[in-house]
């Protein structure tokens, strides 16, 4: 998850650089990222449905070669639509580790400890996510480009394949007499848990890919001072699902999600109306500590509400 974080917080930090490389507006290289984020949402889905019929680790392998081969294209990518047409098949990839990996703790473990153990793997997507502006403004001070940073991704996914070729995924055997059993359908309250999630990463995303931009472009920061903006979100973040972690059976999800969400709206709506430097940090991490426990705590809550989950439900949920 710590790769994961990486692959969505760097095009929110070198956005500007992206757009100088290929010659066209910021916005359209947000265009061009939604390429990656149609890629993630579509594998995710039908995830739910490839997990039932194919072996874990094979269904791994696979995800780290299309994303191998999207880092990789994106590396050498020449024009914008080459660049649109590897994101999307990184997205892919993408998509398919994230299903795999909630997908494992959902099926493993049950209720407040499964709402630890999401937290907890959340935890290293935000500390990923605090590493990755911080080391990307310090390559980009030292003439190191972009693009030399997807390459070392390429080799570090792949990395991930010797150490899979050692790991025992025996436990994820897909149970078809179980699943049978399963009461999961789409109900009016999976849809509305589905929603949640579907604003909620709307909302973070969209934060998160353009507060650096709107930093540099409106208030006039550099690239190292507003890369500290997304960091310190990003900070609060990983400390919050540390700590929503432990809290997990002492407040109830739904007061807990209620409490987020209002919180969330009113951090980010301070931001956007502040221009004081040390109230921007502040709020920030405000924003951060408000959102961290939101995605787990949907998708436990979501997942809960259905007994013998099947892959597919799972995968609804995340791909919302």
């Amino acid at each position: 998850f710590i790769f994961i974080s990486i692959m969505f917080t760097i095009p929110g930090v070198v956005l500007i650089e992206m757009s100088q490389r290929f010659g066209v507006d910021t916005y359209k290289i947000g265009y061009a990222l939604t390429f990656f984020t149609i890629g993630t949402s579509s594998s995710a889905f039908f995830s739910g449905y490839m997990l039932k019929k194919i072996d874990f680790k094979k269904f791994l392998y696979t995800a780290y070669f299309i994303i191998a081969v999207g880092l990789a294209g994106t590396f050498l990518s020449t024009s914008i639509l080459i660049f649109e047409l590897f994101l999307l098949v990184s997205g892919l990839g993408i998509g398919v580790l994230i299903a795999a990996s909630n997908y494992s703790l959902v099926k493993l473990y049950e209720q407040n400890e499964r709402r630890f153990k999401i937290s907890m793997l959340n935890f290293f997507y935000g500390f990923g996510s605090i590493i990755c502006p911080f080391l990307i403004s310090w390559l980009l001070n030292f003439n190191i480009n972009w693009q030399q940073f997807y390459l070392l991704l390429t080799l570090f996914i792949l990395s991930f394949a010797v150490i899979l070729y050692r790991c025992d995924t025996g436990i994820m055997i897909h149970n078809t007499e179980t699943e049978n059993k399963s009461s999961g359908h789409f109900s009016l309250m999976v849809i509305s848990i589905g929603a949640a999630m579907f604003f909620y990463v709307i909302s973070e995303v969209t934060f998160t890919t353009w507060v650096v931009t709107y930093m540099r472009e409106s208030l006039h920061w550099n690239i190292y001072e507003a890369g500290q903006i997304l960091s310190f979100f990003w900070i609060f973040m990983a400390a919050g699902r540390l700590i929503s972690g432990f809290a997990a059976d002492k407040i109830r999800l739904e007061v807990y999600i209620l409490f987020s969400m209002l919180a969330s709206l009113g951090s980010i709506i301070l931001f956007l109306n502040l221009n004081n430097a040390i109230f921007l940090y502040i709020t920030a991490s405000l924003a951060g500590l408000a959102y961290s426990a939101l995605y787990p705590s949907i998708l436990t809550f979501g997942t809960s509400q259905i007994e013998n989950i099947p892959p597919q439900m799972v995968t609804f949920f995340i791909t919302m």
